[in-house]
């Protein structure tokens, strides 16, 4: 395997190649000198409809909601549009916000989730690394903090949610659009809650 240095909204990082595009497919991608963009695929292969159904506007492209970039000829995926937040003008993935949550001593490690507010922020829900699901106010300064190191600026709340509550995916990967659709609904369930 290889890696690619991509820029991602200014930021750059390095992310492993997919390789090279087979010649049975088209990829619709910036090139890594634009930075990442959407990934967009078209070919004999592609699907012919989606289950839950979901419109197709640009035929015969179809959005991968995957973004990334084309290098030397190699697909580099830098994320998804979907986990993608835009906060205080920067745009940063959801998972970098998650990542920086983690490192919290109060927080099980792959159990937090940075959803968008719907008011131009984020809010942090998690699940306490303890079984007895107490969090502390120190606890919420530490996470905030650590949010606001990555994002530059801090979330509008950080709410604990009992254990096996965040929903998931069968592969363990956090069902984010599941958490922001029904976002007062797990902030009504949260065992604590602090608005910022």
């Amino acid at each position: 395997w290889s890696t690619r240095t991509v820029s991602v909204d200014g930021q750059t990082a390095s992310y492993v190649s997919c390789g090279r595009i087979l010649d049975c497919v088209k990829v619709d991608a910036p090139d890594v000198s634009a930075g990442a963009g959407p990934i967009r695929v078209a070919g004999p292969a592609l699907c012919s409809g989606f289950i839950p159904s979901r419109d197709r506007a640009e035929e015969p492209w179809l959005d991968t909601r995957d973004l990334g970039v084309i290098a030397d000829g190699e697909l580099v995926v830098t994320g998804r549009s979907d986990d993608l937040l835009c906060l205080a003008g920067r745009n940063l993935f959801a998972w970098e916000l998650e990542r920086a949550a983690d490192g919290s001593p109060a927080i099980r490690a792959g159990n937090s989730a940075a959803v968008a507010d719907g008011r131009g922020r984020y809010v942090l829900l998690f699940e306490p690394r303890s079984s007895d699901e107490s969090v502390g106010d120190g606890a919420v300064r530490d996470i905030r903090r650590r949010l606001a190191a990555v994002a530059g600026i801090g979330p509008s709340g950080i709410g604990c949610l009992r254990r096996g509550t965040l929903p998931k995916t069968p592969s363990g990967k956090m069902r984010r659009n599941r958490i922001a659709a029904d976002l007062g609904k797990f902030i009504d369930s949260c065992v604590s809650y602090t608005e910022f």
